[in-house]
Parts: structure tokens; C-alpha cells; sequence
């Protein structure tokens, strides 16, 4: 064999290394068509990176509003229940003490075999239990502030991921745009849930804003009848005085997410929670 033939063999072995052909194996790729593949290709991995932070900032949305909106609103019905429950029992108990102490007691009533209360709630009982009720109502008080101000931050923190959410959603309508690719069908559905969440937010502000009134409602019904009222309510002097208890049971019934009176579209809420990437 000659030394020219061995020098064509081994640029033939190069070829076929360097594109997976020989010379011998007829014609190689056009230029033009290879650069459409190699540019295809550059643009889905471009894509896929797009989706990627699609999904990173969704499932900060979604952990943000289930560790720090959803349970902080639980919360706070948690609290307003028990709010609910303590005026009820500080207004039994103020009733009852103050029949006790306005009673007036038969002199004959302490002499016969069993003494006077004796086996019953005495009236240092009622005024402990009436402190110690009416303590835990203004704890209860103190911490739906603290809650609903947690709240308000929940939603600020919600407000930046959007806004993070909505600068990256223009610059992938951009980038899509300018590419004159085929769009993967799977960034298609993560791009058509930016307008979901952008419902899901506006109606957890107007939530916040129904739960703040409920909320300022409850703390502005605190007055002397949170002790002893025998009506529902009362007018005086041309007003209408409602007793903080019903305020309280009032808000309460109106508190949950799925009330009628709820700004938020649960089915909505549960589609975007069960969103994965």
C-alpha cells in the first residue's frame, strides 16, 4: 500500500470521527440545514431555562401563601372563635355575679342541714373566673392585631413575587417572539398561569381588606356591656347599640374563606396551590 494511499485513509478516519462519517459513506450535512438543528436546539435549552424560573417563582407564590397567608388566616379564625367564646362567658358570668351579689339572702336560708351554697359557685369563684376570663380576652385581643398585621405582610411578600413574576413573563414574550420558534407545550402552560395568579392575588387583597374590617369591628364593640347585657341590642337616644358578643359570633360566621361573604374563589385557590414544575 502506498504512502498515499495510507494519508487518505486517515484523513477518511478523522472525518468519520469528527462527523460520524466517512468520506466513502456519500455526502455529509448542508450547512444551512445543520445550523437550523444546532440553532433548534439552542433555543429549546434556552426555553427549558425559562421554564425552569417559571416554576421557581411559582413555588415561592405557592409556599408564601400556604405557609403565610392561608395559616395565618387560620389563625386568626382560631383567635376570633375564642373571642367569640369569651365574651359569651364573661357575660354569663357578669350576669351571674351581679344577681348574686344583688340578691337579697332570707335570714332562715343558712340554717337547715345543708348550709348556704354549700356544694355551689360561690361569689369569689364567679370574680375569678370573671378575671381570669376577661384576661385571656384582652391576650386574645393583642395577638389579632399581631396576626392580622402578619397577615398584611403576607401579602406585600406576595406582591414582590408577582412583580418578579410579571418582569420574567415579559421578557419570555420577548424572548419567544424574537426566536420565531414553536412554543414547548409545556411553558405554554406555566405562561397561561400568570394571569390565574395575578386573579388569585387581587382577591386575597380584598380578603385582607374584608378580614381588617371584621377584625376593627370586633375590637370596637369592647364596651361596658361586654359585662352584663339582657338584650341583643338596645337603642339609646336614637342609636343602636349591639352587644360585643353578637359582634364577635357575627364575624365569625362571616370569617371563613368559603363564606358567602368571602372575596376568594376557593376552586381557583386549590388550582393554583396544586400547580407543579
Amino acid at each position: 500500500m502506498s504512502q498515499h494511499s495510507e494519508e487518505e485513509m486517515r484523513e477518511a478516519f478523522e472525518q468519520f470521527m469528527i462527523s460520524g462519517k466517512s468520506k466513502s459513506s456519500g455526502g455529509s450535512e448542508h450547512p444551512a440545514a445543520a445550523d437550523k438543528r444546532r440553532s433548534n436546539v439552542k433555543d429549546k435549552v434556552t426555553l427549558k431555562k425559562v421554564e425552569k424560573k417559571y416554576w421557581q417563582i411559582i413555588n415561592a407564590i405557592q409556599g408564601t401563601l400556604e405557609r403565610d397567608w392561608l395559616q395565618v388566616d387560620d389563625n386568626l379564625e382560631r383567635v376570633v372563635s375564642s373571642i367569640s367564646n369569651l365574651r359569651r362567658r364573661i357575660y354569663l358570668e357578669s350576669r351571674q355575679l351581679c344577681k348574686m351579689k344583688t340578691s337579697v339572702t332570707k335570714k332562715w336560708s343558712g340554717c337547715g342541714y345543708r348550709g348556704q351554697n354549700e356544694g355551689g359557685v360561690t361569689v369569689d369563684d364567679l370574680e375569678l373566673a370573671l378575671s381570669h376570663d376577661l384576661l385571656q380576652h384582652e391576650k386574645m385581643m393583642a395577638g389579632a392585631r399581631m396576626l392580622l398585621s402578619s397577615l398584611s405582610e403576607a401579602q406585600e411578600a406576595l406582591a414582590r413575587r408577582l412583580d418578579e413574576l410579571f418582569l420574567h413573563h415579559m421578557d419570555t414574550v420577548y424572548v419567544v417572539q424574537s426566536m420565531g420558534c414553536e412554543t414547548l407545550p409545556s411553558l405554554l402552560v406555566v405562561m397561561t398561569a400568570v394571569d390565574k395568579l395575578q386573579q388569585v392575588f387581587s382577591s386575597l387583597a380584598l380578603e385582607l381588606y374584608r378580614k381588617q374590617v371584621l377584625v376593627q369591628t370586633i375590637l370596637d364593640a369592647v364596651n361596658d356591656n361586654l359585662l352584663v347585657r339582657e338584650e341583643e341590642e338596645e337603642e339609646e337616644n336614637g342609636a343602636i347599640h349591639v352587644s360585643p358578643r353578637r359582634v364577635a359570633e357575627k364575624c365569625l360566621r362571616e370569617w371563613p374563606r368559603d363564606s358567602e361573604a368571602s372575596e376568594v374563589n376557593v376552586a381557583v385557590l386549590e388550582g393554583l396551590l396544586a400547580l407543579g414544575g
